[in-house]
């Protein structure tokens, strides 16, 4: 669906990789900035805005799909399971042999 095993693989991987960085990157920045690590802040005030604008946007899609606002919040987990889903994709690919609605494809 996304042009193959190494092109699904690494979209999962980066959407992953992106939607953990807009909760991560901003606490982690947040905790080295009260220590006093050098340029931390700074950092911390760049994180919080584009993670904001991650979270915003996921949130407005739960108003304009009309699903639960918490959905929004949790969004990091979907794109885990969306990953998930895409890995074991590609896993029965390359088996050879691939299971749907009780029936065997090679």
């Amino acid at each position: 669906m996304l042009g193959g095993t190494r092109s699904t693989l690494l979209t999962a991987l980066v959407g992953v990789a992106l939607a953990w960085a807009a909760v991560l990157v901003p606490f982690i920045d947040g905790l080295a900035c009260r220590y006093g690590v050098p340029g931390t802040c700074a950092a911390l005030a760049l994180a919080l805005p584009a993670s904001a604008a991650a979270f915003g946007l996921h949130l407005a899609g739960t108003r304009f799909f009309r699903i639960p606002f918490w959905y929004g919040l949790i969004f990091p987990l979907g794109y885990t399971a969306g990953a998930l889903i895409a890995i074991d994709s590609v896993r029965r690919r390359l088996s050879g042999r691939i299971t749907w609605k009780g029936r065997t494809y090679p």
